[in-house]
């Protein structure tokens, strides 16, 4: 006796339906630059825009004891950055606010600037600019 359960309809439809989302959520990924400096500068400035749920991501290089200075200017107040060490959050702009921060850095690496648009503004498709200017100091 065969007791195999055939999927069925729904399931099927359910599954689908997992597929599409999980493809389209490789649209909304994060575009990522590597922030670099000219010779002898010690600031460099970005500047860019972000529709929707995309962010984009910037790399700044750089050593223990040196200062990460940001700051960012938003065209919008619905824009945000976070700064990342291996994932771990060091500011959440939407929290702190968007004023200029500063950091001594704790480790050498690669520090993330994550930059993006509240959830509330990104589902309706908003776009903003901004510019962010990225320094390192001392060490």
């Amino acid at each position: 006796m065969d007791r195999s359960v055939s999927p069925g309809p729904f399931l099927t439809f359910l599954a689908s339906i997992q597929l599409a989302l999980f493809a389209a959520s490789g649209l909304a990924q994060e575009q990522q630059e590597r922030v670099r400096f000219a010779p002898g500068a010690t600031s460099a400035t970005v500047s860019g825009s972000v529709t929707g749920y995309n962010s984009k991501r910037y790399v700044v290089g750089a050593k223990a004891g040196q200062v990460l200075n940001i700051d960012f200017r938003p065209s919008k107040s619905v824009l945000y950055y976070n700064v990342l060490k291996d994932g771990e959050l060091l500011r959440n702009s939407s929290v702190e606010g968007n004023d200029k921060w500063s950091k001594t850095l704790s480790t050498d690496g690669d520090y993330v600037i994550d930059v993006y648009l509240m959830s509330a503004e990104a589902r309706y498709g908003t776009k903003a600019t901004f510019k962010l200017i990225a320094s390192i100091t001392g060490g």
